[in-house]
């Protein structure tokens, strides 16, 4: 049996883009802070029709006022985040490629999954 090679961009594209046959499993979901900031982070597994299985962890960090402190500049990217996608399971014959990826902002996300698309400029 060959063995077929996938992006995990192809994957992520597909969730980010809301397509109707993956199921989405939230597996946990925490949201602590204190009086400058709040922490929220979710877990969640995605099930695709071809058995693939891929689980995001996403940590966002909200400051607790609209106000920054003097000096400091709001990122174009918005507050801080850090994005993990894993490959938790795949087919006998489907290779998703990479197994894992991280990512410090959603910018760098949706800059790596335009990088990747099918559309991208080489």
């Amino acid at each position: 049996m060959q063995s077929h090679r996938s992006s995990l961009a192809d994957y992520v594209r597909a969730i980010r883009s809301r397509q109707a046959a993956i199921d989405a499993h939230p597996v946990a979901m925490t949201h602590d802070g204190d009086a400058w900031s709040t922490r929220r982070e979710t877990i969640t597994d995605y099930v695709f029709p071809d058995g693939a299985v891929l689980r995001c962890c996403e940590e966002e960090e909200l400051a607790a006022s609209a106000q920054l402190p003097v000096g400091a500049a709001a990122s174009p990217c918005g507050p801080v985040c850090h994005i993990s996608w894993e490959v938790r399971h795949s087919n006998r014959t489907t290779a998703i490629h990479p197994m894992r990826i991280t990512f410090d902002s959603r910018c760098r996300e949706a800059f790596w999954l335009r990088y990747h698309s099918d559309d991208a400029e080489r």
